[in-house]
């Protein structure tokens, strides 16, 4: 059984690993931080992978523990020369991101099941900040047993 900020920081090196199969350029992996912070920054990409939300609460198990499905989210930001640029970089790692998660669904066993969402808008508030960039929001599905109900 495992907890879920062990998941989440085992979903870091994943990220930057699928992020440096794609991208030329400097980038960042960071996990909660300011959006207005990172884009000030010269990166060409961005992935802040957000803790999100348990989705309801988890089922008892009949052995020991609870299963709890659960959905973070990664906000990509990309910069480029235009805006075909920054789709083709975006796209890129999206696709990468999803590669990586199918090659290991069970995020090296820590999890019974890792499935990468379609992207999502970013709210609107977000979209202010990000002039020059391309952004959005990229769910990513856990589903994992816990020791307790609490996760």
């Amino acid at each position: 059984m495992i907890e879920l900020e062990t998941i989440l920081l085992a979903t870091l090196p994943l990220l930057d690993a699928a992020a440096a199969t794609v991208i030329g350029a400097t980038g960042v992996v960071t996990r909660n931080q300011s959006v207005a912070e990172r884009m000030e920054a010269d990166d060409a990409y961005w992935l802040n992978l957000l803790d999100g939300a348990p989705d309801g609460p988890p089922d008892a198990c009949m052995g020991d523990g609870y299963d709890f499905t659960h959905v973070a989210r990664v906000m990509i930001g990309v910069r480029g020369d235009s805006d075909a640029d920054r789709d083709a970089r975006f796209a890129a790692l999206v696709k990468a991101i999803n590669t990586a998660a199918i090659a290991d669904e069970t995020l090296g066993g820590l999890v019974d099941l890792m499935q990468v969402q379609p992207v999502e808008a970013p709210d609107a508030e977000i979209l202010d900040l990000t002039v020059g960039f391309k952004v959005g929001e990229l769910p990513i599905l856990f589903l994992y047993t816990a020791p307790t109900a609490a996760g």
